[in-house]
């Protein structure tokens, strides 16, 4: 198979966690802050959501829609992310936040967030471009945790060969099927990352859930014993982290065999890493792996996402 450029970039994603963002109008910063409202959108709410987990005893919020939530103060540090810096919903948020005279900062690629923070000066990391956005996780990220002061990387290490490998053969595996993404309340952000891989690189449906809610709603629908039912239409992606509570740990492993006895697949994928980073940019690169070789294996172009295009030139139609 010929290594195309989208294959490039998710070979060389580890990459983007030693890129160093540089702040434009830095001193418009707020120096304190009670909350954090990240605004994006897709891909681009994606780092929200990682920041939600690497740094879990503060207030952060992640706002997917127009305008800004109703509970907000005038502490709240508001983000926005948007790659392409045309998302109409994140261009909203900011119009609104500028408004209301909140501590504000900007992350895209270009586009009209840019110019907005230009005209307004308003505190703004420009990340690199002409790449898909769904990969550009990595950079969104970085420039997250230089507005937040979050914790930097250090000591990352990923075998990009060997996941690749594992995901691929994992994709072998899962074949036409459905997957559905189970992980702990702590990997929320991974197995969603894993979801929105899935639909928008293998073009096909994914869900997600986390523990331990699920035992308590969606357990009960893996009880479908029509004999019409396919048993291969679904397959469980379990993610698996050997520091989730101990009671998590036992309610994943009760349901996997719940889940089985019923005649489903289930797929153990061990995210486990005592280094947050290297657990992320694992879990992510493999999740993108698996979607490539997903849509790969069914003959489909990975890359383009026609279907999105197709629904944003209808909006901007008057």
């Amino acid at each position: 198979m010929s290594k195309d450029n989208f294959y490039n970039q998710l070979t060389d994603f580890p990459k983007q966690f030693e890129w160093e963002p540089k702040v434009e109008n830095k001193d418009k910063l707020p120096t304190t802050w009670d909350s954090l409202l990240i605004c994006g959108m897709g891909g681009s709410a994606l780092p929200g959501l990682l920041l939600e987990s690497l740094m879990a005893s503060e207030k952060i919020t992640v706002h997917r829609d127009y305008e800004l939530p109703q509970n907000i103060t005038k502490k709240t540090f508001v983000v926005v992310i948007s790659y392409s810096g045309n998302t109409q919903e994140t261009i909203s948020a900011y119009k609104t936040a500028k408004k209301q005279n909140l501590p504000l900062a900007a992350v895209a690629s270009g586009g009209e967030l840019e110019k907005l923070t230009q005209k307004d000066k308003t505190a703004y990391i420009k990340v690199p471009s002409e790449i898909q956005p769904r990969v550009a996780l990595g950079y969104q990220f970085m420039a997250l945790v230089e507005l937040t002061k979050a914790p930097k990387p250090q000591n990352i290490n990923i075998d990009i060969q060997k996941l690749e490998q594992d995901a691929k053969l994992l994709a072998k595996k899962i074949n036409t099927s459905i997957p559905l993404f189970y992980a702990s309340t702590q990997n929320k952000a991974l197995a969603y990352i894993a979801k929105i891989q899935t639909n928008e690189t293998a073009k096909r449906h994914a869900f997600y859930n986390i523990f331990p809610e699920l035992n308590h709603n969606e357990l009960e629908a893996w009880n479908m014993e029509h004999e019409a039912w396919n048993m291969e239409q679904f397959v469980i992606i379990m993610l698996k982290d050997k520091s989730d509570d101990k009671r998590i740990v036992r309610k994943m492993n009760l349901t996997a065999k719940l889940i089985e006895k019923k005649g489903y697949h289930v797929k153990v994928v061990d995210v486990s890493n005592v280094n947050w980073y290297n657990k992320v940019i694992h879990s992510v690169l493999f999740t993108n792996w698996l979607s490539y070789y997903l849509a790969i294996d069914a003959g489909i172009d990975p890359k383009p996402v026609n279907l999105i295009e197709e629904f944003k030139g209808l909006l901007r139609l008057r």
